[in-house]
């Protein structure tokens, strides 16, 4: 099953990679994320927090996002879905 969770630390760690931020700013961009979704019912998603956060630029975010598009396009000539379709439910 997958979850918001997983999905915010392939962002951040992407992210941590390329040496956009910190461990320390991920964590606090996740604390906030929580906290909204548990105090205000309102989800944002990392990236957006992070830049509202001053820790990313929305280029930057963009650079991270095709990033992640590139990891899954090379996954997927790796393990082709029709192969091993409960690997492809882990991602988006």
């Amino acid at each position: 099953m997958k979850t918001a969770d997983q999905n915010q630390i392939r962002f951040g760690i992407i992210a941590l990679e390329k040496g956009f931020i910190t461990s320390r700013q991920l964590g606090k961009a996740v604390n906030t994320q929580l906290s909204d979704d548990l105090e205000r019912g309102k989800h944002r998603l990392i990236g957006e927090i992070l830049v509202d956060m001053g820790f990313m630029t929305v280029s930057q975010v963009e650079e991270v996002l095709d990033g992640a598009r590139d990891i899954l396009k090379i996954l997927n000539f790796i393990v082709p879905k029709s192969y091993a379709p409960n690997f492809w439910h882990t991602f988006p």
